[in-house]
């Protein structure tokens, strides 16, 4: 069980590649859930306004 042990060994030490993709795919995530979450609240927002 060499190759599943470095394996296991390897994943705590990350490189900074891996770095940058794990950065990459955050970024991509919030934008996913942040950019909707700020539209529904804008629309919300002028929904209120023009209820008033």
């Amino acid at each position: 069980m060499p190759a599943s042990d470095s394996y296991k060994f390897s994943l705590p030490l990350k490189t900074p590649t891996q770095q940058a993709l794990v950065a990459g795919l955050a970024d991509i995530f919030l934008a996913l859930v942040l950019i909707p979450l700020l539209g529904t609240c804008l629309l919300v927002l002028l929904k209120t306004q023009q209820m008033l």
